[in-house]
């Protein structure tokens, strides 16, 4: 098997794509997966001089009909294996191990079949034989080469860029969400922006003489947003990676928080309270069932809020049923609305900064509460 021996650069972009035929009706949509598994594609940058350009020119030529090992740079561990070693204890939990790995230092590289994947070791079909100090381990797939292209930079160096189509992306899939009413709730916050606007689809009919006249196709009132997240740490990073598979592109939807104090109680909550005062923020003037959480420093409540009637400066929600525990209003962290939302897209887009470190924008949709029945 045919691999590039040069390092990646740290930026990385990864791009993930699904297929989803989504039908939408009057109501709400009907959403059929139409891949399981996505298309992964990995942008590489590597710097070379000129041996490694010469070298680099070749392997590609004679690769571009032909399968190539693809290292997943993004999930290396530095390690020191030794001449004869057929094992090396790593911690893998947050990497997708399969059949190979890839082994690289600047004096030598080497492909090596596993046998066993554990989470915190990997154990080899064969000894290796050399010693690899300082080194770099890392998942080895499958793929082929779909772009490249050499840039000439100063003094004989040369970038090289290279794009990979994975043919044998691992199917990580994990529902690891809390949940509330069957889906699961995004509480990890590791929101860095949100823009978002209100959409309502319409047709609008005009005679060219008269005013429009606007003609809603949809029963429900849909939030779009857009959700830039900055994640810290190798586990964070794979477990919304993990959550994203499940997802499968547009198919699945989740409960997504504002994360703001949407709703400000004027006193405790009991545990017995149906009905909330809280300050006037226009709840009552919106028809239909809407749904909240509140976080407090022991944990997340979920409620439905069925109605809100306004009086002046306050306004009374009512719940579906009682927190069933005592809040205190210096308990709460944030009191915020719940949307049901899904990917309105299919292509997911993961910028890898620096190892366990990463940049992911998602464009989502609210879909309608035909999804709760």
């Amino acid at each position: 098997m045919t691999v590039l021996p040069f390092i990646s650069l740290v930026d990385v972009k990864e791009y993930l794509h699904w297929l989803t035929d989504v039908i939408q009706t009057h109501r709400g949509e009907q959403r059929i997966c139409l891949r399981e598994v996505p298309r992964q594609e990995l942008e590489y940058e590597h710097i070379l001089d000129s041996q490694q350009y010469a070298l680099a020119k070749n392997l590609i030529s004679a690769s571009l009909t032909e399968l190539v090992g693809v290292p997943l740079w993004t999930e290396h561990t530095r390690v020191d294996i030794t001449n004869g070693a057929s094992e090396v204890a790593i911690d893998t939990t947050a990497a997708t191990y399969s059949k190979y790995a890839y082994i690289y230092c600047k004096d030598a590289q080497a492909i090596v079949e596993l046998t066993t994947v554990g989470d915190s070791v990997l154990r080899f079909a064969a000894p290796v034989d050399a010693d690899y100090r300082d080194a770099l381990i890392c998942p080895l797939r499958e793929g082929r080469i779909t772009e490249h292209g050499f840039e000439r930079l100063q003094n004989d160096i040369i970038k090289l860029s290279v794009t990979y189509l994975i043919t044998d992306t691992a199917d990580i899939a994990v529902d690891n969400l809390p949940k509330y009413q069957g889906f699961g709730v995004w509480e990890q916050c590791g929101l860095n922006g949100v823009s978002e606007r209100i959409d309502r689809p319409v047709d609008v009919v005009d005679n060219g003489i008269s005013y429009q006249s606007p003609i809603a196709t949809t029963t429900y009132t849909a939030h779009v947003q857009q959700l830039k997240m900055l994640l810290e740490g190798g586990q964070d990073l794979f477990k919304v990676r993990k959550w994203l598979h499940y997802l499968k592109g547009r198919q699945k939807p989740f409960w997504l928080p504002t994360w703001s104090n949407d709703y400000q109680p004027v006193s405790d909550i009991n545990a017995s309270d149906t009905d909330i005062v809280v300050k006037n923020v226009g709840l009552s003037k919106v028809a239909g069932v809407r749904h909240a959480m509140i976080k407090t420093k022991g944990g997340s409540h979920f409620v439905k809020i069925l109605q809100a009637v306004g009086s002046g400066s306050t306004e009374t929600i009512t719940l579906s049923q009682p927190v069933r525990v005592g809040i205190a209003l210096a308990d709460i962290d944030c009191f915020c609305s719940l949307s049901l939302v899904r990917l309105s897209q299919d292509a997911v887009e993961i910028e890898h900064i620096e190892k366990q470190r990463a940049r992911i924008g998602l464009a989502l949709r609210e879909v309608s509460d035909a999804d709760l029945v």
